[in-house]
């Protein structure tokens, strides 16, 4: 199906739902409204307000918008979210199709439609605001659009959408306090085994966290500068991406486990080959090309272990000898 033919079947469904049209604007806006921006050109010099614009304004500086920072991979979900409606859209059109059945012979409709769970997320939305919590603010944000589908379609709609709905729950922003703990440790991880690949080819290096010594320098690894050489951001955007690639093949919990292990090891493994190459760099002198190695971004380290990880099965049985 070519991206015209999509276009022109979506054109009858838009202009049929066209009412929905102010709803989904003011949605938007939820998550983003730039009025920060708008009372900067109001009120040139002045103080601009802090914590009305939305979850994706607080979380954009230090978090989404920074491709080294382990929450990175959270501004990509809702594309996630969607393909995964989109892949279940027949589950979807079928459950509707079993409800108008039960409800044309008599049967109770297993089926309740509740203003309880939009109410309470628009609550929890306002609290957020009052205490600036993206946590909250983003999973009523979340809330609001599951309650909008109890409200309109009903609760059975649902379990054809269980999947997407609980994949867009990795949205909401864990602790800070926690995602600092775990980037300690795979910096830490990733220092050690960095050392012993660097021992392996006959440099003698020591690890000691946060620093990686060889000779007469020391790198630090996953510190404010370098935080994209811990390889915590690597092990999440690639969990993210091999977890979306099988749940949208529909893969068995075990297969989809395993290939998240797989993306994120060939990651971290790529990431250690980057330390030890910026290391060895360093020792002979040369700072300036080992800070840019630790500083580059981490997206050419993603995407090759990611692939690998979704399509290196099938390049696996392609090469596979067929029996004579």
């Amino acid at each position: 199906m070519t991206f015209r033919t999509l276009l022109e079947r979506a054109k009858p469904f838009l202009r049929d739902q066209r009412h929905w049209i102010p709803v989904a604007l003011a949605y938007l806006a939820a998550w983003w409204l730039p009025i920060t921006w708008i009372w900067a050109i109001l009120h040139p010099g002045a103080a601009r307000p802090e914590g009305i614009d939305g979850p994706v304004s607080w979380m954009w500086k230090d978090y989404w918008g920074k491709s080294e920072s382990p929450n990175s991979f959270q501004l990509f979900l809702p594309i996630g979210v969607g393909l995964l409606i989109w892949n279940r859209r027949a589950e979807f059109a079928a459950q509707s199709a079993r409800l108008r059945v039960r409800e044309r012979e008599g049967r109770p409709l297993p089926n309740r439609k509740s203003p309880w769970v939009v109410s309470l997320a628009c609550v929890g939305l306002a609290v957020s605001h009052l205490i600036h919590l993206p946590a909250l603010a983003i999973g009523s944000l979340i809330g609001i659009g599951v309650g909008i589908l109890c409200l309109v379609y009903g609760s059975a709609y649902l379990t054809p959408l269980r999947t997407p709905l609980l994949y867009w729950i990795l949205m909401v922003p864990p602790p800070a306090s926690l995602i600092t703990q775990i980037s300690n440790m795979v910096s830490a991880g990733t220092i050690r085994i960095a050392a012993i690949t660097l021992h392996a080819i006959g440099k003698p290096a020591v690890a000691a966290p946060p620093q990686l010594l060889l000779g007469q320098s020391a790198a630090e690894i996953g510190g404010v500068a370098t935080l994209s050489s811990g390889g915590a951001a690597i092990l999440a955007l690639t969990a993210a991406l091999t977890l979306t690639f099988s749940l949208y093949r529909r893969e068995p919990p075990g297969r989809t486990l395993m290939r998240v292990m797989a993306g994120t090891v060939l990651g971290l493994m790529l990431n250690v080959a980057r330390v030890d190459l910026a290391v060895m760099v360093r020792s002979v002198g040369n700072t300036e090309l080992s800070d840019r190695l630790l500083t580059f971004n981490v997206w050419p380290l993603v995407v090759p272990a990611a692939l690998l990880a979704c399509y290196g099965d099938r390049l696996f049985r392609k090469r596979k000898p067929t029996a004579p």
